[in-house]
């Protein structure tokens, strides 16, 4: 997800929003996707959790 997140925002391609793109803006991506991929990672591993119990708390 991390990976996915990264590709994503690098698709968005933010260094032509700035007349003189600042120093630390790779840094900035990578820790942006790094937080977005791993916030995304535990919704979907939550997620998959929820549904595999769903079945025992039907019976």
């Amino acid at each position: 997800m991390i990976w996915l997140t990264f590709t994503a925002i690098q698709g968005f391609r933010i260094e032509r929003f700035f007349r003189h793109p600042p120093k630390m803006l790779p840094l900035a991506i990578v820790l942006c996707s790094t937080a977005i991929g791993y916030l995304c990672a535990s919704f979907f591993i939550g997620f998959i959790n929820a549904v595999s119990q769903l079945p025992g708390l039907l019976r």
